[in-house]
C-alpha cells in the first residue's frame, strides 16, 4: 500500500510540473460510459495431403507445410498411386454479447492542436462457438469430387471473457461556420483485443469411409483437425456426439496498428450538438490458442497476419447540461479483416543427449474477420 501511495503522489507532482509547461486549452473534456457490444470473430485454416501406404503412421504430417511436402514427394515416386486430400476448418465465434466499460479524453490547445484518448474493457456475458471440419478428395472411387468438402467433425460451445480497446490520436481542430461546426484530421495508434473462454463443449462426428487408402490417409491426417479421435474405418457413415463440461479452449486475438482519421463536431443549438468520426487502421493481427482436446499441441498455436486492416466508424449525440456536465449517446461499428497469415505450432519435441530438437507445423490461416458494434452512455465533465 505504501509503494502505491508514493507512485500516485509521485505522478500528481510530475503532472503538476508539466501543466506549468502545457499549453493553456481552449476546449478539454473528460467522459466516463457504460454501454452495450457485440462482437464476431470468424477465421479458416487449410493444408492439402497425398495418401499413400507411407502415411499409415500419423508421424507423416508433423513438421513441415504438407502442399510443399505433397509436391517434392510425388515427383520422387511418380509410379506410386496417391490420392490427394484436403483439410480446412472453419471457426467463428458469434452473437459475442458484451458490457463494457470506457474512459474518453480530448484536449483542443488554443493553437489548436487537437489531442484524444480512450480506454474501455468489457465483460463476455454470454456466446458461442462453432468449429467445423472438412475434408476434400481428389481421386478416383472417393465420391465427393474436386472442389467439395464434406463435414466430418463439428463442435458447440458457449463462451466467456473479456475485451479491450486503447486509442491515442493528435491532429490539428478547423473551425467552421462562426464556430458550429468544426473538423480534425488526426493519425494516431490503436490496440485492440479480444479473450475467448470456450467451456460446455459438445462435438459431433461423421466418418465417411469410402476406400482404404483414404481411410488411411484421413486417420494420419486427423491430427490436423481441433481434436483427438480415432474413429473406425468399417462402417460408411459413423456418427459419434459427446458432451464436456469446464473450460476447454482459449483464443486470445491483439489488433495493433497506426491509423488515419477525423473527429467532426456540429452544434444543433446551444445545449445540443452532433459529434462522431471515421478511422482507418493498417494493423498486424496476433492470435495465441490452447484446445485442451489437442493433446499434441503441448504448447497450443499461434497466429500470425502482417496485412491487416480496419475501419472505425461512430456518431453520437451530446447534451450539455450546464458549462460543466454533460450526457451523450453513442454508436460505434467496427469492421476488421487480416489475410495471408500462418498458423504455427509446436507438434514434437525431442532429445538426444545435448542435442534438442523441436518440430513445428506451420499451415495458413484466411479470411480472418472480426466486426463489432456498441452502444454507449456517457456522462462527461468539460474543463
Amino acid at each position: 500500500m505504501r509503494k502505491i501511495i508514493l507512485t500516485v503522489m509521485a505522478s500528481l507532482l510530475s503532472c503538476s510540473a508539466a501543466q506549468a509547461f502545457w499549453p493553456e486549452a481552449s476546449e478539454s473534456s473528460l467522459e466516463i460510459g457504460v454501454g452495450y457490444r457485440q462482437d464476431r470473430l470468424k477465421w479458416r485454416t487449410s493444408a492439402d495431403l497425398d495418401s499413400s501406404s507411407s502415411y499409415g503412421s500419423s508421424s507423416g504430417y508433423s513438421s513441415s507445410s504438407s502442399s510443399s511436402s505433397s509436391s517434392s514427394s510425388s515427383s520422387s515416386s511418380s509410379s506410386e498411386e496417391r490420392t490427394r486430400v484436403g483439410f480446412h476448418s472453419d471457426l467463428e465465434w458469434k452473437n459475442i454479447n458484451i458490457w463494457q466499460i470506457e474512459l474518453r479524453g480530448k484536449y483542443v490547445t488554443c493553437d489548436n492542436i487537437y489531442l484524444r484518448g480512450s480506454a474501455d474493457y468489457g465483460w463476455i456475458t454470454s456466446g458461442k462457438n462453432t468449429d467445423k471440419d472438412y475434408v476434400n478428395f481428389d481421386g478416383s472411387g472417393c465420391g465427393y469430387g474436386s472442389g467439395s468438402g464434406f463435414e466430418f467433425a463439428n463442435s458447440h460451445s458457449k463462451v466467456k471473457g473479456n475485451v479491450y480497446d486503447v486509442k491515442l490520436a493528435v491532429g490539428y481542430q478547423f473551425q467552421m461556420c462562426d464556430d458550429t461546426f468544426s473538423i480534425a484530421p488526426l493519425i494516431g495508434y490503436s490496440w485492440h483485443g479480444q479473450h475467448f473462454r470456450d467451456s460446455h463443449l459438445r462435438q459431433s462426428f461423421n466418418a465417411p469411409v469410402v476406400s482404404e487408402e483414404v481411410a488411411q490417409a484421413t486417420r494420419s491426417s486427423y491430427y490436423y483437425s481441433d481434436y483427438s479421435y480415432d474413429y473406425s474405418d468399417d462402417s460408411s457413415y459413423d456418427y459419434y456426439s459427446y458432451s464436456y463440461g469446464g473450460d476447454h479452449s482459449k483464443y486470445h486475438t491483439r489488433w495493433n496498428g497506426p491509423f488515419i482519421g477525423f473527429d467532426f463536431d456540429y452544434s444543433l443549438c446551444c445545449e445540443w450538438n452532433i459529434f462522431g468520426g471515421y478511422e482507418f487502421h493498417w494493423a498486424q493481427y496476433h492470435a495465441k490458442g490452447h484446445w485442451d482436446l489437442r493433446s499434441d499441441l503441448t504448447n497450443g498455436f499461434n497466429h500470425r497476419a502482417k496485412n491487416a486492416y480496419g475501419s472505425v466508424f461512430d456518431l453520437g449525440i451530446r447534451w450539455e447540461l450546464c458549462d460543466c456536465w454533460t450526457l451523450a449517446l453513442r454508436g460505434e461499428f467496427q469492421w476488421w479483416y487480416a489475410d495471408h497469415g500462418h498458423d504455427r505450432s509446436e507438434t514434437a519435441y525431442n532429445s538426444l543427449g545435448n542435442v534438442k530438437q523441436k518440430c513445428f507445423l506451420d499451415i495458413p490461416v484466411h479470411k480472418i474477420r472480426w466486426d463489432s458494434s456498441s452502444i454507449m452512455f456517457d456522462v462527461g465533465m468539460v474543463f
